[in-house]
């Protein structure tokens, strides 16, 4: 997400869960059941064939060095990322659907400044909900 507020403009949300058929993603791998039980070495060729058809992501952020004694320095990184949720991009690649659910699913609460607008929007009561059926049995 570019920004956090922008999570709550979208009308559709991905978590990325994601159900994978093995042996078609190996299909698209070139590659076997059999290849992975024995370790093959044509396992890291034929994923890298793969991932040449997958978008690269490159994010630019600051990782901590803790040097010990309270003293640490701070470096900016240059993160790669390929993203499974890209194989549904690929032409004839992998059969793919998508589940539509309902967007109050309560909104990720990921650090403590957010628990403000997350008890105002709904989400903790959203929760509350959820854990008052699943406790009571269904009931």
């Amino acid at each position: 997400m570019p920004k956090e507020e922008d999570e709550l403009k979208f009308s559709y949300y991905n978590s990325l869960t994601t159900w994978i058929d093995i042996d078609s993603l190996l299909d698209k791998f070139g590659l076997t059941r059999n290849d992975i039980i024995e370790r093959s070495s044509y396992i890291p060729p034929a994923i890298n064939r793969f991932s040449r058809q997958l978008p690269t992501y490159i994010t630019i952020k600051d990782v901590k060095k803790r040097l010990g004694k309270g003293h640490e320095e701070i470096h900016p990184v240059c993160q790669y990322e390929k993203l499974w949720g890209d194989m549904s991009s690929v032409n004839d690649c992998i059969d793919c659907s998508f589940f539509v659910v309902p967007r109050m699913r309560g909104q990720q609460l990921k650090d403590v400044s957010q628990l403000d607008g997350w008890s105002r929007d709904g989400s903790a009561a959203f929760l509350r909900k959820k854990m008052d059926v699943h406790c009571s049995g269904g009931k």
